[in-house]
């Protein structure tokens, strides 16, 4: 991990709701508006509202408009995505955060500003007032402190000198793990062989292949994994759950196990289509694996050859292996269209008290689930104050391996292609310094600490946190800031030419594991593998099928 800053202001650690800035909010007509739109999802409940009212007392006493003084800034939320384009312009929102749309798509189509000057300017630069400003320390432009495979992806297409967007937070798709159950039940592995008695027993070595690491312990590969459930099934619980409504939860997950079986690069061909492929089989029906012998050169034109990614196949196998066990998971909930994410989120918390439902360990998720859940963690801390966020040790699973060859191989995690910032082309020219200095106050460090304390995110730019402020996170958010740190990150967002056209059927997993099979085009693995048995081999090979040179030509015909 990279070292914590020993010493930096703590935060305010306040708990403020954007509800109450929204469409409902008062409007002080002596100051001038700057209006936010926010895509709706209950995702920044904490962090936006504190570091808006931040940025409105910094300004305070200036005057953007004649007549009026210091800023009001205003949410609203609504699903923003690219079919932005058609009402962009017309819009009250002025400013975009965290999005469902890609500003590469949009500023294509001329509809977005040029954040040149908050790219070009240190951070202690006062984009309003034109003065460097004497509190902030941050002296690096904002191009430096973004992370560069980002940061390039906002530059304009035409004029490869301006940049359109910023980074919203970053998602990744994870296995949720309740770590005080973990060390309440013994359910780490122990050096040598079979499981831990006690605490004070040695653990094994993690999925890193390392000892003295975060991941000890911890199920190293996909084997392990099921030994681990095997043994949570002996203890009466469920090892793990997810929501029927979100199929496409499970599919992510896949993809994201295939992310860490593949590495970054080989992972990346899949948005960027510009690069050589090394890990390319071909799987007869009864499951023999065969090896391409010589590297694939990736273009946009033959971007189906890689459904054959061997990490695909890998998470298809560990999918079926979990789907042929009903006491692993959740299975009368996990096809359910009743059963939603949020439902999941509830029982899995609440398995911890409930009577009627079995204690469970793990659960399918993504990384903004804890802030999503907060509404449980109230109601529950409301009973039992030991059960609130801050008290409870939940934790990101380390994936494990599909086998020993990999272990030892670093943690490579996936960041979904959603999540973009952006301002509006057209907004008033009084309000260009205004929106441009509100965007740079939310990568600012103090502002970066609280999204990461207030919503267990971040945002794919450089900060670190005083030990103080690390201290004072829940273990979730602790878990966040570690991977940032700690992990390499694979990212879908790409500024080829296929993304740009096609943005939502790249990374929207519904779209990625589409398998043709016995005459059926099956969407979702998990219930292939449930409804009708279909086999790990039988949906790879499906893929294959699916995405025949003709039919990826046909769908992608613009590039």
């Amino acid at each position: 991990m990279k070292k914590r800053l020993a010493i930096l202001p703590l935060l305010l650690f306040s708990v403020a709701s954007c509800a109450g800035r929204g469409n409902d909010v008062a409007i002080s007509t002596d100051k001038t508006q700057l209006y936010v739109g926010v895509y709706t999802g209950e995702l920044e409940s904490g962090s936006l509202a504190e570091i808006a009212e931040r940025f409105e007392k910094k300004y305070a006493d200036y005057s953007f408009e004649k007549g009026k003084t210091g800023v009001q800034v205003v949410f609203t939320d609504g699903r923003f995505d690219d079919s932005l384009k058609d009402t962009i312009l017309d819009g009250q929102e002025e400013v975009f955060l965290d999005t469902a749309a890609s500003s590469l798509y949009l500023s294509n189509l001329g509809l977005l500003l040029d954040l040149s000057e908050l790219y070009l300017s240190p951070m202690n630069y006062d984009l309003v007032r034109k003065t460097a400003g004497e509190s902030n320390s941050q002296t690096s432009t904002f191009y430096n402190l973004v992370r560069a495979d980002r940061r390039d992806l906002y530059r304009g297409i035409e004029n490869h000198d301006a940049f359109y967007g910023v980074p919203g937070f970053s998602q990744y798709p994870c296995i949720v793990y309740d770590v005080d159950l973990f060390e309440e039940k013994n359910l780490y592995f122990k050096e040598g062989g079979g499981f831990v008695s006690s605490p004070s027993d040695s653990k094994s070595k993690g999925p890193d292949g390392k000892a003295g690491t975060k991941d000890d312990g911890l199920p190293a590969t996909y084997d392990d994994f099921f030994t681990l459930c095997d043994k949570i099934v002996s203890l009466d619980m469920t090892p793990i759950m997810w929501g029927g409504t979100v199929q496409e939860y499970v599919s992510s997950l896949l993809t994201a196990l295939a992310t860490d079986n593949d590495g970054k690069q080989e992972a990346e061909l899949n948005y960027n289509y510009n690069g050589t492929s090394e890990r390319l089989i071909n799987v007869s029906s009864d499951g023999v694996v065969t090896h391409d012998q010589n590297s694939t050169v990736i273009t946009a034109k033959n971007g189906y050859e890689l459904y054959r990614q061997e990490g695909r196949y890998n998470a298809l196998r560990w999918l079926k292996r979990l789907l042929s066990n009903k006491s692993y998971y959740n299975h009368l909930d996990a096809t359910s269209a009743a059963f939603t994410n949020k439902d999941a989120q509830e029982q899995f918390l609440y398995s911890k008290r409930s009577k009627t439902r079995k204690r469970t360990a793990m659960l399918i998720e993504g990384s903004w689930w804890c802030q999503e859940a907060n509404g449980t963690f109230l109601a529950m801390s409301a009973e039992h104050a030991e059960d609130g966020r801050n008290n409870r040790k939940l934790g990101f699973l380390p994936f494990p391996k599909a086998d020993e060859s990999h272990v030892g191989e670093p943690l490579t995690i996936l960041e979904r292609a959603v999540g973009d910032g952006f301002i509006k082309a057209n907004i008033a020219e009084e309000k260009k310094e205004l929106a441009l200095s509100f965007l740079q106050f939310l990568f600012q460090r103090d502002s970066c600490a609280t999204a990461i304390t207030l919503d267990g995110q971040t945002r794919a730019v450089d900060f670190e946190l005083a030990n103080e402020e690390y201290g004072k996170l829940d273990y979730w958010s602790k878990c966040m800031y570690d991977l940032q740190q700690d992990a390499v990150t694979a990212t879908m967002y790409s500024n080829s030419k296929i993304m740009q056209n096609y943005p939502s059927d790249l990374w929207y997993s519904p779209n990625l594991w589409r398998s043709l099979v016995g005459g059926t085009t099956y969407t979702y693995p998990t219930t292939a593998m449930i409804n009708d048995g279909i086999s790990a081999a039988q949906y790879f090979r499906g893929g294959i099928a699916y995405w025949t040179p003709d039919t990826w030509a046909s769908k992608f015909q613009k590039v």
